[in-house]
């Protein structure tokens, strides 16, 4: 999807004032205070509107609750946007320092772009192959801090408000139907097998199976209190929403979810595309500018290819070629165990070479793992969770 869902971007609409607020800007004047302080205002409120992200960043006061999803929280999402652009409004440009300046503009860019894409509808795409609250809340789980008595409290208290978030979603699903935005269909089919593990009963449902015994659980007794009260959380009031959700995604949403792929289907669809363009390369040049450069980039590959051809003395086309690499069983791993050992070996071998490209290198780990089963026929190949050391959380690819 181009516009992720708010639980897929876990409070992206901000993501570049990451860029902003992460490095500490001193005030050298006034403006400068004044900007600061809007900055940190903005940041704290969007963990506020964005618990998921305010956890993958160890931030706890909002371990107890989800974002709200409500088609009203839609308008009021805009308004708080607007308000802030009238208070940056009121800062003098031109009396900020030099990084003032810079952070200004950086700040403006983000809110313009956020405001505008309110235009457009992406807020009713709560669900595609590429996540849904079925994968993107037991991520968030699994994440939570699981020491003291608050930890697991906390953990109760989501699971408590799942039902909540799933009518949330199912409200604003609807009103997509009723607005002709929907995913295509054909990108929905992974959700079907989805519902198999989350309806599944006990401790290896994904919304309880990281409160089974590990050693990233030091107090035993802890973990088997709560894990009691979890899976009878998830028995009563989990499990029965769960399955109504099912029945509304598989008698309702899915008949009705439109048949086309192109985003210019959708309802103002073009200029949604166009948008989508300026926001994620960060340029002023149009999908047929953009498009024309990936031609350019795959006749040029193509040509490179060819030459490789030669090299190899092979006789045929570079169809016939691709083909060969594919089918040939040569290339592709006997099991997934081998695979994951291929990525982690990879991985370990990169590691030492980064210090010869980079001259400041994290000092968060990061570990290879499997995608969940669940999860995998509608995931990318590959892609990365962000640790966070306030968090204890190292990065997972």
């Amino acid at each position: 999807m181009i516009d992720f869902s708010p639980l897929q971007k876990l409070g992206c609409r901000v993501g570049l004032c990451l860029l902003v607020l992460t490095p500490k800007v001193f005030a050298t004047g006034r403006e400068d205070v004044r900007l600061n302080n809007l900055l940190e205002s903005h940041w704290q409120e969007t963990l506020k509107h964005s618990p998921e992200m305010a956890t993958s960043m160890g931030e706890t006061k909002y371990n107890d609750q989800w974002s709200d999803h409500s088609v009203a929280e839609i308008e009021a999402d805009r308004k708080w946007l607007l308000q802030t652009k009238l208070a940056l409004n009121k800062i003098s440009f031109k009396k900020l320092s030099e990084d003032g300046q810079l952070n200004y503009q950086l700040f403006e860019r983000e809110l313009d772009l956020d405001i505008e894409g309110k235009k457009f509808s992406g807020a009713y795409l709560e669900v595609d192959q590429m996540g849904s609250w079925m994968t993107e809340l037991p991520e968030t789980l699994k994440r939570m801090p699981m020491k003291t008595d608050r930890d697991f409290v906390n953990i109760l208290a989501r699971l408590e408000k799942v039902p909540t978030l799933i009518a949330q979603v199912t409200e604003r699903l609807k009103e997509g139907l009723k607005r002709g935005v929907t995913p295509p269909q054909v990108t929905l089919s992974p959700i079907h097998e989805q519902f198999d593990v989350v309806l599944k009963p006990g401790m290896d449902n994904p919304f309880l199976s990281y409160l089974k015994p590990s050693p990233q659980i030091s107090n035993e007794s802890l973990r088997k209190k709560y894990a009691t009260q979890a899976e009878k959380l998830l028995s009563e009031k989990l499990l029965p929403c769960f399955k109504e959700f099912k029945n509304f995604f598989e008698k309702e949403y899915y008949p009705k979810a439109r048949k086309t792929v192109a985003m210019a289907d959708l309802p103002d669809g073009k200029n949604w595309y166009a948008y989508a363009v300026k926001k994620y390369t960060t340029t002023q040049q149009t999908p047929e500018e953009i498009h024309k450069i990936g031609l350019a980039e795959v006749k040029r590959i193509r040509s490179e290819m060819q030459k490789i051809l030669k090299q190899l003395k092979f006789k045929g086309s570079l169809e016939s070629f691709n083909q060969k690499l594919r089918t040939d069983k040569r290339h592709y791993y006997k099991t997934a165990d081998e695979l994951l050992a291929s990525y982690r070996d990879i991985a370990k071998r990169a590691d030492p070479e980064l210090i010869k490209l980079f001259g400041k290198l994290p000092r968060l780990p990061y570990g290879v793992i499997p995608i969940p089963d669940y999860m995998a026929p509608g995931a990318p190949t590959a892609y990365y969770y962000p640790g966070n050391v306030k968090a204890s959380q190292p990065g997972f690819f």
